[in-house]
């Protein structure tokens, strides 16, 4: 039986877990998301894992097991599920969070671009 490890949150672990709580995510994408090298996502990772609030689901996948945060966005302040509309409210705010943070990679995308294209210029 695996042993639980008390752990004090700090940002990133918050910002961590609020990214699990929309659902399945790996290192990479977390850090890219996150603005945190890999290797520090990672480790903060295994905090939370042996913290039981995150599964190491295998094949470099993360998900949310049980949330520390008070104001978890599935779950009253008892640790209790909203119900239906809560769900649907949830779900929208997914749905609205995924576009930010898609819009937020391409402008990202688009800026590594511009700098790249920038470099090119100033070199001839």
């Amino acid at each position: 039986m695996p042993i639980t490890v008390p752990h004090e949150l700090n940002r990133a672990d918050k910002r961590i877990l609020r990214a699990l709580e929309h659902g399945v995510r790996n290192p990479s994408w977390l850090a890219e998301e996150l603005d945190y090298s890999r290797q520090y996502v990672h480790q903060r990772l295994q905090l939370l894992v042996a913290a039981e609030y995150v599964n190491n689901l295998g094949h470099g996948l993360y998900e949310l097991v049980e949330s520390p945060l008070e104001d978890s966005a599935w779950m009253d302040g008892f640790g209790a599920m909203k119900g239906v509309e809560g769900f649907r409210e949830t779900v929208e705010q997914t749905r609205e969070q995924l576009d930010e943070d898609m819009d937020k990679r391409i402008d990202r995308h688009f800026e590594k671009i511009g700098d790249l294209l920038d470099e090119e210029l100033s070199e001839e």
